[in-house]
Order: C-alpha cells, then structure tokens, then sequence
C-alpha cells in the first residue's frame, strides 16, 4: 500500500489567503496592526511564506495599498450611467461605501502605515490611475456642455478633495450632523452645482 501523497498548496491560493488576512487585519485594528507574524497567524501560513509570496511587510503594505486604488477605479470605472451628473453623483457615493467598507485600508491610501513604509512609484501609479478615472468622467461630462471648462485634472482634484475631505472627517467621527449620509448627499449637490455648467 503506497503512503498518500501530500498536495501542496498552490502559490496563488497562499498569496490569496495572505492578502486577505492582511485585509482583514488592516479594517479591524489599521496599518499599524500589519505585522509578518500577525498577517502569517490569520492566513495559517509560516512566516517565511509571507516573505515568499509578498516579500515580507513591506510588500503586504504595497499589496494593500495597490488593491485600494485598483478597487476605487474599477468601482468609478464600472459606473454605467448616460448623465455625467449622475455618474459624478453615484462615483462619490462609491468612494464613500468604499471607504466605510475597509477603513483601515483608506488610512493606509491616503495616510500611510505608521510607520517607515513608504508606496513605490509602482504603488504611485495605481493611486493616479484611480484620480484618473474620476478625471474621466469630468471631460466626459464637459465634453457635452454639463460640467464648466477648465483643465479637467484640476476640476476633478477639487471634486475629489470635497468628498475626501467629508469621508475622512466621517471615518475619524468628526460629523457635527445628526445624518451622515444625509450631510453626504448635500455634499455631493453643493460640489455638483459647483461645477455645473
């Protein structure tokens, strides 16, 4: 009788497994909760497969902040409305549903890890590619007349700053409003009419 033979695990799945243990991590306790040894602990994985597979912290911490802009752009991208103005109102509401959804990984985005960590110019290119799909659907929207002229890069760095800066403050419990989604969709109006042509 011949000993059953053991399968390993394919790279991918480990990969996999670390990635969403580190997820995990990252929403429940943020950045600086992200340790090879706690990110190994999740996954069930030895601590060398994380410097196998993600190349130790540091590449967990790339992984993370790459798969938070991929997702803001795949979510802006993925927006199938005709009116720019619908479009532009149903981008900000994403952003936000992300946000609130994985706020340990919106930290890590936009206020880094805590720590010595610092994004790649490989990393940089994934967080523009996510401004650049909201810069899309400014010079859509003022290809036909509905947003005003202007540089669509600055137009979109002022849309994009405005729900920033209300999801941040919303994320660290500084709202002073009784209803935050309420407050969410005055914000959007006010930016919409900002730059409506």
């Amino acid at each position: 009788m011949t000993a059953p033979t053991r399968r390993r695990t394919r790279s991918v799945d480990v990969s996999d497994r670390l990635v969403a243990a580190a997820v995990a991590l990252l929403d429940e306790a943020g950045p600086q909760a992200i340790t090879v040894r706690g990110v190994a602990e999740r996954a069930q994985v030895s601590p060398t497969g994380v410097y196998n597979h993600l190349g130790g912290k540091d590449g967990i911490l790339s992984a993370l902040f790459v798969m938070g802009f991929e997702d803001l752009r795949t979510a802006l991208d993925a927006i199938d409305l005709d009116d720019p103005v619908d479009a532009l109102l149903e981008g900000g509401r994403r952003y936000r549903a992300l946000a609130l959804r994985h706020p340990g990984r919106y930290a890590l985005m936009f206020e880094g890890s805590g720590g010595r960590w610092q994004p790649t110019d490989a990393d940089r290119d994934h967080a523009v590619s996510g401004f650049q799909a909201l810069e899309r659907r400014v010079a859509a929207g003022q290809a036909v007349g509905r947003f005003r002229h202007g540089r669509p890069t600055e137009v979109a760095q002022l849309v994009w700053s405005a729900v920033h800066g209300h999801v941040s403050l919303e994320l660290r419990g500084m709202l002073f409003v009784d209803d935050a989604d309420e407050s969410f969709e005055h914000l959007l109006e006010m930016v919409v009419a900002g730059i409506t042509a």
